[in-house]
């Protein structure tokens, strides 16, 4: 069963939760997307995906950052923390559901804001999809898409938006430009307990887990990155869907 949800939080947030049949799994995932271009572009993609781990036994919440697609809020007021502050919103409202085990899936940007909740006790097991290697891999493209077809800009007034940094037809504010910047999953590994952390690459094989980190805590899967971009999942060797399905029955 499929549901569709606001989460209240200082801005209303969309979600869409998939809801298993029997037999249940007592754990709930939550799926944080990647920004801009890659938000639009993935989200199908993620949404079969879940309905996919939701077959498998799992309750998943999908949802949107604020100023982000389905969301309301506009999308300069974006930076680090609202994005930390979103899955937090989407992690409490699991736990009102009294779930046994929480697990967070973090695709290519979303793994800046899910490694950042890591630590959390609360928090089973952390997986990264893809994720990007440097926050800048997300700016690089800029004003890709003429001024006019900013669909999701239109809050913001001429001023405001002149001041803002367009990337793929959302303003971006320059603070959270600069803290894209300075990203880096590989220090950000080195500074977590990495024991919870499992990490696919969508890529070749020759891909491999961030420097200087175990390749016991840090398990990586790899599967055919063109098949994932035709969205050809079921075609591939190894799906992410699987791949995380083995690491989470090795958590419970």
């Amino acid at each position: 069963m499929e549901r569709i949800v606001t989460l209240t939080d200082k801005t209303n947030i969309y979600a869409r939760i998939f809801e298993p049949g029997e037999p249940e799994t007592g754990v709930s995932i939550v799926i944080a997307n990647s920004l801009f271009s890659e938000n639009k572009y993935s989200r199908n993609f993620l949404i079969n995906n879940a309905r996919q781990l939701c077959g498998l036994g799992y309750q998943v919440l999908f949802f949107d950052y604020r100023g982000m697609a389905e969301s309301k809020g506009q999308s300069s007021s974006m930076n680090m923390e609202s994005m930390s502050e979103d899955i937090r919103t989407a992690i409490s409202y699991i736990r009102s559901e009294s779930v046994k085990h929480i697990v967070l899936i973090g695709f290519r940007g979303g793994a800046i804001p899910v490694l950042s909740l890591a630590q959390d006790t609360s928090i089973g097991l952390v997986v990264l999809w893809e994720p990007v290697k440097k926050g800048s891999e997300l700016i690089r493209f800029r004003n890709l898409i003429p001024m006019k077809e900013r669909s999701f800009s239109s809050e913001n007034n001429s001023s405001e938006a002149d001041r803002n940094i367009n990337i793929g037809g959302w303003d971006i504010n320059p603070g959270f430009c600069e803290e894209l910047k300075h990203w880096k999953l590989d220090e950000q590994i080195r500074t977590l307990n990495t024991d919870k952390l499992y990490g696919v690459n969508f890529g070749p094989a020759a891909k491999t887990a961030p420097k200087n980190t175990s390749a016991d805590n840090y398990s990586v899967g790899c599967v055919d990155s063109d098949k994932f971009w035709h969205f050809g999942s079921s075609q591939l060797l190894l799906t992410p869907v699987e791949l995380t399905d083995t690491r989470i029955r090795k958590m419970l």
